[in-house]
């Protein structure tokens, strides 16, 4: 950082918004939001970014967003690129803060040094949209609780048309992009799906099946292999021990593939872990996914070995590695086996790596390595000292598609240098909330504990569920919606009479007039009438 005198520049600010969409298929995309401001600081200090939106620190200090700093020669400018969802209205500033990482979670830590700003990211298409939620006809729920910007408002559950299992509620016309907040039967939903399925307690996003097992299993292997050291034996198998962690439903559903999640240091993910702690990966996969937050997907957990270090550190002075070996395992052996056995979808935007300490260096490594099979790259608290895996990705080595999750604790986790690799990607271009998302745990050291707390922030940013298509937005289409509006109302009734008129009908009950009494019979023709709507 570069240390400046009292100079009394005016300050610049500037907030430019990209006209394409900054984030991959969600319901709502986002826009890329510059933020920048010219503002010289002194050593030990950074400029801080807050706004009143969760994307933006949710006007809690702690939250702000640590800017980028570039020195031009004669003034010091600080900037970051964020994807703000479309629809958004915010207020946002700018703050001096001590950039101390112990410092960070310092609700006192901040002066103002610009004026509270407007913004706006462009209008969704559409702009307002219907919220539904499924549920069981079976659970008998009697009404649902939408909360909405405006207040609570509570609608009717229906039947829906030829299946006598389900029955729906719906809220139209509300502003697309914000999801649902609800309540039905004394429990709570909060998801960013318009459309959502409540299977008695769990949620989908598919119409799943009613006489499926809705848990998640782990099962256990041995790779035999001659590429890396044998971790276990199993059935007089000696090889690489694997778990595999399959979701709710797996067995049922089987016409749905997975993407896949693999993980270093495997005997640490699941259950009670390893003599260090666990990350229980299979318990929060499995609350984020019954919420209907996070994708369904496969988690491969790698057994590590006794030469953890060799395999992990692509290089470090003279001393032996065996990282390509290992990375040969993984992309030649391990994976074309798990594609083999479990249904998995293909391709980097569906596969992704994570480890912490070492593992987070091996995980960078494969993204620079083989970025055509991991697209989706977690780091948490890696060891940027080791080797020169840190100094490849700052001199922008890693493939722009690939998405990368990075994070550290403020707490003897190396953090200083994760937060200074993070800079230099933000001024590559990286967008964070999009294709960089960056996090410092505070109150975090280097431990299970800590990437257990961490790993919810790293699932949902890489596997989201409206990353993929929510296949109820099919499961039950109104016929009588004729303005796309996603509900039959008065104003289908106006396009059904008009087109009636102009061809000489609309006389439904034969009366001689074109009427209120023919409405019920036309909308009624159509089977989908929810008698509540205006």
């Amino acid at each position: 950082m570069h240390a400046t005198k009292a100079l009394l520049t005016p300050l610049t600010l500037s907030l430019l918004i990209g006209c394409a969409p900054a984030v991959r298929g969600e319901e709502v995309p986002s826009d890329t939001v510059r933020f920048e401001i010219v503002h010289d600081t002194n050593p030990g200090e950074s400029v801080f970014l807050l706004g009143d939106i969760d994307e933006l620190g949710a006007g809690e200090v702690p939250g702000s967003i640590k800017l980028a700093p570039t020195w031009d020669g004669q003034s010091l400018r600080w900037s970051a690129d964020v994807a703000i969802p479309q629809g958004r209205n915010f207020t946002y500033r700018y703050l001096r803060r001590d950039d101390s990482l112990g410092a960070w979670s310092d609700a006192a830590n901040g002066v103002d040094i610009s004026a509270p700003e407007g913004g706006a990211t462009g209008d969704p298409i559409p702009a307002r949209r219907k919220l539904t939620v499924f549920a069981m006809a079976a659970s008998d729920p009697q009404d649902m609780m939408f909360y909405t910007p405006e207040g609570p408002v509570v609608r009717p559950f229906l039947p829906v048309p030829g299946r006598s299992d389900l029955v729906y509620a719906v809220l139209p016309d509300q502003a697309n992009g914000w999801g649902i907040e609800a309540t039905v039967l004394g429990a709570e939903i909060d998801t960013p799906l318009h459309t959502v399925l409540r299977r008695y307690g769990p949620l989908h996003n598919y119409d799943a099946d009613p006489a499926g097992v809705p848990v998640s299993r782990v099962y256990t292997h041995v790779l035999a292999t001659s590429t890396v050291p044998s971790t276990r034996t199993i059935d007089n198998v000696t090889g690489r021990g694997v778990q595999v962690y399959v979701p709710r439903g797996y067995a049922a559903e089987t016409s749905r593939r997975y993407p896949v999640l693999y993980m270093h240091d495997g005997q640490n993910c699941f259950f009670g872990g390893g003599p260090y702690g666990s990350w229980h990966a299979e318990e929060v996969a499995d609350d984020l996914i019954r919420a209907a937050r996070m994708r369904e997907c496969i988690i491969v957990a790698v057994d590590n070995s006794e030469q953890r270090f060799a395999e992990y550190v692509p290089e470090w002075g003279n001393y032996v590695v065996n990282n390509d070996d290992y990375n040969s395992f993984l992309v030649n052996e391990l994976k074309p086996w798990v594609d083999n056995h479990y249904r998995t979808l293909i391709g980097p935007e569906n596969t992704g790596i994570i480890g912490s300490s070492l593992g987070g260096i091996a995980s960078l490594v494969l993204g620079l390595e083989y970025s055509d099979t991991f697209g989706l790259v977690g780091a948490m608290s890696p060891s940027l000292w080791a080797g020169s895996t840190a100094a490849r990705v700052e001199n922008g080595e890693l493939p722009n598609h690939v998405r990368l999750y990075m994070d550290a604790g403020d707490i003897d986790d190396g953090g200083d240098a994760a937060v200074a690799l993070r800079d230099a990607l933000i001024l590559q271009g990286r967008v964070l909330r999009d294709d960089l998302y960056f996090q410092i745990g505070f109150g975090h050291r280097h431990n299970e504990f800590a990437w257990n707390a961490r790993l919810p922030d790293f699932l949902l940013h890489q596997f989201p569920i409206t990353a993929e298509a929510n296949a109820l937005e099919s499961l039950f289409h109104c016929e009588g919606d004729l303005d796309g509006d996603g509900e039959t109302s008065q104003t289908d009734l106006g396009l059904l009479l008009t087109a009636y008129e102009q061809s000489g009908g609309g006389d439904v009950d034969g009366d001689g007039d074109t009427d209120q009494s023919d409405l019920g019979l036309l909308l009624a023709a159509f089977g989908c009438v929810d008698p509540t709507l205006p």
